[in-house]
């Protein structure tokens, strides 16, 4: 919970100049005030906008860096010949850095753990009305969650093609 509640005292110290202490003190009041108030409506309403910025951003930042990358083919090129993500289905080598398959279990494997081990999530399902609702929850979190997850390796597939050629080390700018 520290570190929740230092991140974003952190950006409010570096926007406003605020002391971090007391960015810090400001945001416990505030989380502490619409929680008391509407309790876990609050807070799952805002994580409902939270995760609809990030979806948003990640969506659009995926268009704009795929337009710029031109096309989709040189991207797939790049991000192969440089070692960095293998597509290749039959390939089960655990010894590879990112495959399909490594990226696919450790979803399912942190996707588990964080909806079946994880307190605050539990405290979701809970506080829906009947088991329906909370079924409802779950398989729409876990498809954005999966979206999301498609969305970050597609921006970082992204981010690499355009700052492959960027190296400071090659290039002597650093030692």
């Amino acid at each position: 919970m520290a570190v929740i509640l230092y991140g974003p005292s952190l950006a409010l110290s570096q926007v406003t100049g605020l002391n971090i202490w007391i960015a810090v003190g400001l945001c416990g009041i505030v989380f502490i005030i619409y929680t008391s108030i509407r309790g876990i409506k609050a807070v799952t309403g805002t994580d409902v906008i939270e995760a609809s910025l990030i979806f948003i951003g990640l969506t659009i930042s995926t268009i704009i860096d795929i337009t710029d990358a031109g096309e989709t083919s040189k991207l797939y090129k790049t991000v192969k010949v440089n070692n960095r993500l293998q597509f290749s289905v039959v390939d089960f080598d655990p010894s590879i850095r990112y495959t399909m398959w490594n990226i696919f279990i450790s979803v399912i494997f942190s996707s588990t753990a964080q909806y079946a081990c994880i307190q605050t999530q539990a405290q979701r399902y809970m506080s829906g009305k009947d088991t329906k609702v909370a079924q409802k929850v779950v398989w729409t979190n876990y498809i954005m969650l999966v979206s999301m997850h498609i969305l970050c390796l597609w921006v970082g597939c992204l981010l690499y093609n355009k700052y492959s050629q960027c190296d400071r080390l090659r290039t002597k700018i650093i030692s």
